[in-house]
């Protein structure tokens, strides 16, 4: 990788709606940004513990609960809850070939509003009922999660898990144990 800063920058345009320069941006970036899909994710659940900690000095756990996961939406644009909605409106399908064009459509389904409400509500729920310290780990932990996990499998010279080590797996496990106590 040689313009590992530019990966980087390609990343963070990709996976979220916070506006950067993208002007020197090429091809070749965004083939290497995948590589930093965790350290974005990391970032994005730095910006959803802030909101987190918002929600908290205004009024308390629930309220916390609901701006970190706003925050979140806001930095990602949603781009999750949008593929989590279509998965759901597509599979009301009665064939392969309507349940993609369903997909497709930007439209958003019966099915779709039903499961963007309960995972926003369980998301919600699940949050507030954290303590403050865990659930300010818990945001950015769960965002890097998830991105070491659908970062693709890159050549370690390529990739920025090299620099993460197995830590954040431990730190996911660490923080559902936690939470179930």
């Amino acid at each position: 990788m040689k313009r590992p800063f530019f990966a980087l920058l390609a990343a963070w345009v990709f996976l979220t709606r916070i506006p950067l320069p993208t002007a020197k941006l090429d091809e070749r970036d965004f083939e290497a940004a995948p590589g930093f899909y965790p350290l974005v994710g990391l970032a994005i659940g730095a910006i959803g513990a802030a909101g987190f900690a918002l929600g908290w000095t205004i009024g308390g756990a629930f309220v916390a609960a609901i701006f970190g996961t706003a925050a979140t939406l806001l930095a990602t644009g949603a781009f999750h809850e949008d593929g989590l909605a279509d998965l759901f409106d597509g599979l009301g399908a009665p064939t392969a070939e309507r349940m993609m064009e369903i997909m497709r459509d930007s439209r958003l389904g019966t099915f779709g509003a039903a499961a963007l409400f309960l995972i926003l509500l369980l998301k919600i729920a699940a949050l507030s009922q954290l303590p403050f310290m865990l659930a300010l780990a818990a945001l950015p932990v769960e965002q890097l999660r998830w991105c070491w996990r659908h970062s693709p499998g890159l050549p370690r010279s390529q990739s920025a898990r090299p620099f993460l080590g197995p830590a954040p797996c431990c730190a996911a496990w660490l923080v559902c144990v936690s939470a179930m106590v």
